[in-house]
């Protein structure tokens, strides 16, 4: 097996040759990062050839699932993301559990009426922050609760209760009734669909991916009817998929966090350079939206309005050029116009 049909075979299974249905690419890449919305919006895009419709939408919700991180997932995986024994590291205001601030008497009233209050209609963050203060939450209360890096309302979306509505907006939404699986049943299913829409990937991309150490996903994979290759000194695992086609798309407009970043240990991911990796995975911890071109990250965009700006990490002739010129009015409509500053 070559790099090049690594990376081609990647780009199928990731649905970045083809276009795929809104579900099947939810379910099958095992959610989309979802800390900003329209990096998770843009991702469904290019993968199903559209902007997804609301409907498409509805049974969607954004929570905390593998590495701890927002996702947006399909509320039919909820049994599997909020598996039993899963651990996310959690800080004592992310639990029903006394801290500070709230006591756990207090964190099982304010839970109630916040799902109370949802279930009548009352999505958004702000208006159940005010709920809970005409009930007598107090400033120091609602710092725990509201903490912005999740409190009790993480605490109720770990549970199962809640989860962030698909939008860009602070609302939520009841999570419908459901078991949580087992958790060997629920890692064995993460990876199997890791394989099949991430493949092929190394021992150290699933590490990467799932947050867990080698030896862990190790006795998983020999579980499973794996397919395993060898390129260069290192192996590499997937399941058995449709061939892909011959050659890459000529330019891609990734979305922050896109999967195709995020599947794989960044410093061995073939589609990106070691001069762009800085680019893209910057200190901050934010994954910025990378340009590929001719199956490989040549820089970064970002849009404002009908302008895109396309700050490249190598020199790009004139014909490369036009190419993204030609892939930003392809992808965001005519009348878009690219930029390459210097």
């Amino acid at each position: 097996m070559t790099i090049e049909e690594i990376c081609l075979q990647r780009l199928s299974n990731q649905r970045l040759l083809a276009p795929c249905s809104v579900e099947e690419t939810v379910r099958g890449l095992c959610g989309l990062q979802a800390q900003f919305f329209s990096n998770a919006l843009h991702a469904l895009r290019i993968r199903c050839g559209h902007e997804p419709t609301a409907a498409e939408l509805a049974p969607l919700l954004k929570t905390w699932t593998l590495r701890g991180t927002l996702h947006l997932v399909h509320e039919r995986d909820l049994p599997l993301f909020l598996h039993e024994g899963r651990t996310h590291f959690l800080r004592p205001c992310d639990t029903m559990d006394s801290d500070e601030r709230l006591s756990a008497g207090r964190k099982r009233f304010f839970s109630a009426l916040i799902a109370r209050k949802i279930a009548e209609g009352m999505c958004e963050r702000d208006a159940l922050r005010e709920a809970c203060f005409a009930t007598g939450m107090t400033e120091a209360e609602a710092s725990s609760a509201f903490d912005a890096w999740g409190g009790l309302i993480r605490a109720m979306c770990e549970a199962g209760k809640i989860g962030h509505a698909p939008q860009q907006k602070k609302a939520f939404r009841l999570c419908p009734p459901f078991v949580p699986m087992a958790r060997g049943d629920a890692r064995r299913e993460l990876l199997r669909r890791y394989l099949l829409s991430y493949g092929p990937v190394s021992l150290r991309d699933a590490s990467y991916f799932f947050g867990a150490p080698q030896r862990e996903i190790s006795p998983l994979l020999e579980a499973l009817p794996v397919r395993r290759e060898t390129c260069g000194s290192r192996d590499y695992f997937s399941l058995p998929a449709p061939a892909a086609v011959s050659t890459p798309p000529d330019c891609v407009f990734l979305a922050g966090f896109d999967p195709l970043m995020m599947g794989y240990e960044k410093k061995e991911n073939p589609f990106l350079p070691e001069q762009a990796l800085r680019g893209v995975f910057n200190r901050a911890g934010i994954v910025m939206p990378p340009l590929l071109l001719e199956g490989r990250v040549v820089g970064r965009w970002k849009r404002s309005g009908r302008k895109i700006q396309a700050t490249l990490f190598e020199t790009v002739p004139q014909r490369g050029k036009r190419t993204i010129c030609e892939a930003a009015q392809q992808c965001f409509g005519e009348g878009i116009r690219c930029e390459f500053p210097e």
